[in-house]
């Protein structure tokens, strides 16, 4: 038997739809129902990961921070070093 949704289907009773309409409408209701509680559960474990995600991605700017910073380290003490090395007599 489909699940149903009973509250709905009463209403309509009451509201003077016929039964086989208002039994289609309280059942095609619940499908409806359960397929968003099932988007919803899905999207609550996409910002899961999302977080962790984000969580990564600050970890990898950091790092690209350090190696920015040694790489000007680098260059500037390189052109140090060639600077000398061309004026040298």
């Amino acid at each position: 038997m489909p699940v149903m949704m009973e509250k709905l289907y009463d209403a309509l009773r009451a509201a003077g739809i016929a039964e086989d309409k208002a039994r289609d409408a309280a059942v095609e209701a619940a499908g409806h129902e359960t397929r968003f509680s099932a988007i919803e559960g899905r999207l609550v474990t996409l910002e899961g990961r999302m977080t962790a995600l984000e969580a990564r991605m600050t970890g990898l700017e950091d790092r690209m921070t350090m190696l920015m910073w040694g790489l000007g380290i680098n260059l500037t003490l390189m052109a140090i070093v060639l600077a000398k090395l061309f004026t040298l007599r």
